[in-house]
């Protein structure tokens, strides 16, 4: 025979309430685990055509007499790494592209014979920290792949945190004639709970990448 179930206790204490950063704070973790993924399919989607190529050489080098050496892991690396950002380099032209053949069919730019590989392309893409948490006090770098800038052109670096508050005034950098522009920041202490997550915009040229979230827990 069933037990009968007991009626809810009316004096019982009613369950706590969820903590109001439960949600940033999910928010933030699968972004962060998207982004990831995102990476680490690139990643292994460069690396399988990699070894291709190297398992294509090394039947071509093993009828020969001469012994054939491994490929290192650091010189595979160094060259999968080559190719991502030349594929996000390729990805950000691309768009641009499409954006200037928007602008030229409103503007008329096709009409006096200006074809898209004459007109200039800029790009900023990848934006990233240095490490995605650190603690309050804890200096962390944020960069950006940049493509088409000078070395004196600027590359502004604007913090947000997730709650959609800016954070200080917009930071600058320059990538001095190289693919890379960056900058430094100091992480300051939450403010009344025990993380806070951020997120910057790399602006330069019209173009903008976005980071991943940061958090930033007490020192």
């Amino acid at each position: 025979m069933a037990r009968p179930v007991d009626p809810p206790d009316a004096n019982a204490p009613a369950p706590p309430p969820a903590p109001a950063d439960l949600l940033p704070d999910l928010q933030a973790k699968i972004e962060l685990a998207t982004r990831s993924l995102a990476i680490l399919e690139r990643r292994i989607a460069a690396w399988e055509s990699e070894l291709t190529e190297v398992k294509k050489e090394l039947r071509e080098r093993s009828g020969k007499a001469e012994p054939v050496e491994a490929p290192r892991f650091e010189d595979l690396e160094a060259r999968i790494t080559r190719l991502e950002r030349r594929q996000l380099r390729q990805q950000a032209r691309d768009a641009a592209s499409e954006a200037l053949a928007k602008a030229a069919s409103g503007a008329g730019v096709a009409a006096i014979g200006l074809g898209l590989d004459d007109l200039p392309t800029k790009a900023v893409v990848f934006a990233r920290w240095s490490s995605n948490e650190v603690r309050a006090g804890e200096v962390v770098k944020l960069s950006a792949l940049v493509d088409g800038f000078g070395p004196d052109e600027e590359i502004t670096f604007t913090i947000t945190a997730l709650d959609g508050s800016r954070v200080g005034d917009p930071l600058v950098g320059k990538s001095g004639g190289k693919d890379m522009a960056e900058v430094k920041w100091k992480a300051p202490p939450p403010a009344g709970r025990p993380s806070a997550e951020y997120y910057f915009e790399a602006t330069g040229a019209g173009q903008v990448a976005r980071s991943p979230v940061l958090t930033v827990t007490k020192g």
